[in-house]
């Protein structure tokens, strides 16, 4: 048992050099390196006619963003009401097999055509937007469904794994982006073709593994304990999730469209290069508190990411000359992050709470992506009024959008709250967890019925959960575990996840 146990701490140096987790952490970063091309302002569909981005990348973006969030949405609510022999469904199908291939290579069209549309315009040409967003139309399913396809990737690797491919893909996108800006339009181009063919060849290698198919079976397994008990925590997250992206795309946006000096060819590169190193080192201080207190503090990623969106939006509200390059830097590195924070609580809503993958993700990244479109609109509607030219308007609409922040943060979804919905359980293997708690009962004298709500609560559910999955009344569900807290000498469900963490 101890063997095993070692074997599988998320702490183990020893499996830092896991194949599976080399894959994961490659694919992930191309993907959400493609993915960051097509959306920010510097990216490879930026064009220097009428207004930065009006011709090519806003309508580009809209028309993406659209398709893509109606079906992650789509999926998410599919998964949710289908039952729990169902194995996938239409939405979720679309990411296996030749159907996947052909979005994808839609996708590759879309980004490529885009891209080359964008470098080719002039002042005197027609704007080419019925094109465009044709383009962003055949783009956006196969963002959608590189997302849930990951997500369900992500959620077969270990909760170290999943950690440490998460951090490197979504901190070494930056580089990936600083690397393409520096080589010019040819890099540009190759990467819009190259980076999705890479992630794809990624997942394929994945699934040879049998991570993604034995997570989907364990999802299918689970999802009986009761999708509508966790609408209430998903659904936080989600609003949560998107007011962030809200706030996030708002604050850019505007720093964009009214910054005295907005990123150009030939600088975007640095500006890239700068977010990377503060993500990679806000990101490696995290893993270092991880490792010294052997807990996954997985609110210090919300928490930082909160920080640095605070500042930026802050920042700029108040600060009327301030450089766009500084406010991009602080927003992309809050986005980097939150990010981080998604994916890891998607991942716990699949191998804690029994979520099905594409449930979680759909709901979460569906949600973040919709906040991007809402604050993208919602900036550029702005944007025309004239008003913001006397500076009045643009420090209450951003400090508007800093309550909204402070809001997300505080009141739907505390720190508090997301520490109950993704429990710092250092053997994230359902086997080892139901393992370690059967070694406690037995330890500690605790009754068979006692047992099973030990381990119910060791993953994470509530007194209405526990009622519901054995058939017994609330009140004899808080007496027995009133009486395994008295065994147990603990007095919280904290306590108790605490307890199960410790070395067998």
């Amino acid at each position: 048992m101890t063997e095993k146990n070692e074997k599988l701490s998320p702490f183990d140096e020893k499996a830092l050099d896991d194949p599976g987790r080399q894959v994961a952490s490659l694919g992930l970063t191309c993907f959400v390196a493609w993915a960051s091309l097509l959306l920010c302002f510097e990216g490879s569909l930026q064009d220097d006619v009428a207004g930065g981005g009006s011709v090519i990348h806003d309508p580009f973006f809209c028309a993406m963003l659209v398709t893509t969030v109606t079906l992650l949405l789509a999926a998410s609510w599919s998964s949710r009401t289908a039952g729990a022999t169902v194995r996938s469904n239409r939405v979720e199908s679309l990411t296996e097999g030749p159907a996947f291939g052909v979005f994808v290579v839609m996708g590759i069209l879309g980004s490529v055509a885009t891209s080359l549309v964008s470098h080719s315009i002039t002042a005197s040409s027609l704007a080419p937007r019925p094109f465009v967003l044709a383009m962003g139309i055949i783009t956006g399913p196969a963002v959608a469904l590189f997302t849930l396809r990951w997500g369900r990737a992500v959620s077969g690797l270990a909760l170290t794994d999943a950690v440490s491919a998460l951090c490197f893909g979504l901190c070494g996108q930056w580089l990936v982006l600083a690397i393409v800006d520096l080589l010019g339009f040819a890099a540009q181009l190759l990467a819009a073709a190259v980076l999705p063919l890479l992630s794809w060849r990624c997942l394929a290698g994945l699934r040879r593994r049998g991570t993604v198919a034995s997570t989907a079976e364990n999802a299918a397994r689970t999802s009986h304990a009761g999708p509508d008990r966790l609408v209430s925590p998903l659904a936080r997250i989600a609003v949560s999730v998107f007011c962030f992206g809200f706030a996030m795309q708002t604050v850019s946006t505007f720093s964009f469209r009214f910054g005295d000096a907005p990123i150009r060819d030939g600088s975007g590169w640095l500006l890239f290069l700068a977010i990377f190193a503060l993500t990679a080192a806000v990101a490696r201080g995290i893993l270092d508190v991880f490792r010294r207190t052997r807990n996954y503090r997985l609110e210090l990623f919300y928490r930082a990411s909160f920080a640095f969106a605070m500042l930026a939006t802050v920042a700029f509200a108040l600060v009327p000359d301030l450089s766009p390059s500084i406010a991009y830097t602080a927003i992309y590195v809050s986005y980097a992050l939150l990010l981080l924070t998604a994916w890891i609580l998607s991942y716990n809503a699949v191998l804690v709470k029994g979520q099905k993958p594409s449930h979680a993700t759909g709901l979460v990244f569906g949600a973040e992506l919709l906040g991007f479109l809402a604050g993208f609109m919602m900036s550029s509607a702005l944007g025309d009024n004239a008003l913001l030219a006397t500076g009045a308007v643009r420090p209450k609409a951003v400090l508007a959008v800093a309550a909204m922040l402070i809001a997300a943060y505080c009141f739907i979804l505390p720190e508090k709250e997301l520490l109950t919905f993704s429990p710092r359980v250092i053997q994230l293997s359902r086997a080892g967890l139901e393992e370690r708690c059967r070694v406690l009962a037995r330890e500690r004298g605790l009754t068979d019925r006692e047992a099973e709500i030990l381990a119910l609560l060791a993953r994470g559910r509530d007194v209405q959960f526990i009622e519901q999955e054995l058939l017994i009344s609330r009140n004899t569900v808080k007496t027995h575990r009133k009486n395994l807290y008295r065994k147990l000498n603990i007095h919280t469900q904290q306590e108790l996840l605490s307890l199960v963490e410790e070395p067998v």
